[in-house]
């Protein structure tokens, strides 16, 4: 349990604060994703996600796959699945298939310069694809708190 108060945070009627509280808190045992091996595996789905829902909604899928977090993007594919967040899932897929190959490269350069020489569709795409998450009706914290309840051991 890395919270006392993990109890109140589970519990809290305002979902939003507590996924970033939540978030804020697991970003700090990992040192922002730099040093993943001290959280759980639900610890580090939530984080996936939230990077995700963080980044995303405040800018655009590119910024995304530019920023560190990127380098997890089929693990947040992976736990977007595990939460059942099937509409999330399927906009990231999309996302990722403008990459080479379907795989993002986990090397931050590597990942950068394949951001920066995508064709003009693929970024276009990429903006669609943000367009389409901002407008979802799934709930991206309602779900990762729910999971993070049905996990609460292992955080």
């Amino acid at each position: 349990m890395i919270n006392p108060d993990i109890d109140s945070l589970l519990n809290s009627n305002n979902v939003r604060s507590a996924a970033v509280t939540l978030y804020q808190l697991i970003s700090d045992l990992c040192s922002q994703g730099n040093d993943l091996s001290p959280l759980t595996e639900p610890q580090k789905n939530f984080f996936f996600i939230q990077e995700i829902e963080r980044i995303v909604n405040a800018g655009h899928f590119y910024d995304y796959f530019y920023n560190p977090s990127g380098r997890f993007a089929h693990e947040a594919l992976a736990a977007l699945d595990i939460i059942d967040a099937e509409l999330t899932a399927g906009v990231v897929a999309f996302a990722i298939s403008c990459f080479p190959n379907e795989q993002v490269p986990k090397d931050d350069e590597e990942r950068r310069e394949q951001l920066t020489q995508m064709s003009k569709e693929d970024k276009d795409l990429l903006h669609s694809l943000t367009q389409t998450l901002y407008s979802s009706p799934e709930n991206l914290n309602i779900l990762c708190m729910e999971y993070a309840r049905e996990n609460k051991s292992a955080f």
